[in-house]
């Protein structure tokens, strides 16, 4: 995790963040980025919105990329850069997020089966 580890780099302590499969033709590094979501029926949908739009926000993003845990900017068009030490234009793994959500229960249950079972 990023996060954890800007936070070794701060302390002065020897870490270093390496992006694997950077090569041409590489499968990129896994990015997991922060989410935000509005739940269908939620009681106070405007504040909601409004919440979710100060969070989307130009300077929101540029605070985040600036603070402790170094978030990387992700909307088109961005200013904002993390303070994380990364390539200048690193290679993202491509996730189908639909995908994956639908094998989710597959997923569950060879995990379960696998590292659960008796």
């Amino acid at each position: 995790d990023t996060d954890d580890a800007i936070l070794e780099l701060d302390a002065g302590r020897p870490v270093e963040i390496i992006l694997p499969d950077q090569q041409p033709g590489g499968l990129g590094a896994l990015l997991l980025p922060n989410t935000v979501a509005l739940i269908r029926g939620a009681p106070h949908r405007d504040a909601g919105i409004r919440l979710m739009r100060y969070l989307l926000s130009d300077e929101v993003e540029a605070r985040l990329a600036r603070g402790r845990s170094a978030q990387i900017p992700l909307r088109r068009g961005a200013t904002a850069r993390s303070r994380l030490p990364l390539p200048e234009n690193p290679h993202w793994m491509q996730i189908d997020y639909a995908a994956a959500a639908a094998r989710f229960a597959d997923a569950a249950d060879f995990i379960e089966h696998v590292f659960l079972a008796p």
